[in-house]
């Protein structure tokens, strides 16, 4: 079984669970190299490299798998290649590429495996492709990519280049869809929703099938 990791937002760490349960941590707060100011996503590439959203600080900090840094990337702004609070990140590591939610300005963008950028999508809005505070992102093994839109409520699905597939959700299903992962099935998503709170009133809602039934869990 590999390794769960984990971003610890409040506490600006970034870490893993150890096989006795023990986690090992790294990063604390700060804006040097190493250092975290509230992590929001972590994804992890087919080599073992853990790619994580320094949202404070609007970049990627990227290291190995025992937390020794490797490289960055990103800083505050519109522009290419620039954050306004990155939160969601996923990896295609057979495509070489990452995929990063810049929530604040709608936006998705998409570098390689080594920070270059490579384009984007989205803007502000609520059709198709366009955003309200986009989330948490996720791959499927075909390589669409699944975003969690948190102002709009609704989970949309790209292709890898980001034009618009599907799309569902509303308000009474996902209120605030914040997390979202999908299985290696590719029939089973899971997204996490939260009513303006974090804790015990965060739930998860599984989704089957697109146009299947949604059931709360």
């Amino acid at each position: 079984m590999g390794k769960v990791y984990f971003a610890d937002y409040d506490d600006s760490l970034v870490g893993y669970l150890g096989s006795n349960g023990t986690p090992m941590t790294w990063g604390g707060l700060g804006s040097g190299i190493g250092q975290l100011d509230n992590p929001w996503g972590v994804a992890v590439g087919s080599d073992g490299l853990v790619y994580v959203t320094d949202s404070g600080n609007n970049r990627v900090e990227v290291f190995d798998g025992q937390g020794n840094y490797v490289r960055q990337w990103g800083s505050q702004g519109g522009g290419a290649g620039q954050f306004e609070i990155p939160a969601g990140i996923a990896v295609n590591s057979q495509a070489n590429q990452v995929y990063v939610s810049s929530s604040y300005d709608d936006r998705i963008e998409i570098f390689d495996t080594q920070g270059n950028y490579q384009g984007q999508w989205g803007s502000t809005g609520t059709g198709g492709g366009l955003f309200n505070n986009p989330w948490g992102v996720s791959l499927d093994a075909s390589g669409q990519v699944f975003v969690a839109d948190y102002g709009n409520n609704l989970v949309q699905v790209f292709n890898g280049q980001g034009g618009f597939v599907k799309q569902w959700g509303t308000e009474s299903c996902l209120s605030g869809a914040e997390f979202i992962a999908v299985d290696n099935a590719n029939n089973v998503e899971y997204v996490s929703d939260a009513l303006g709170e974090v804790g015990p009133l965060t739930r998860t809602v599984t989704l089957s099938e697109f146009s299947g039934p949604r059931r709360r869990v």
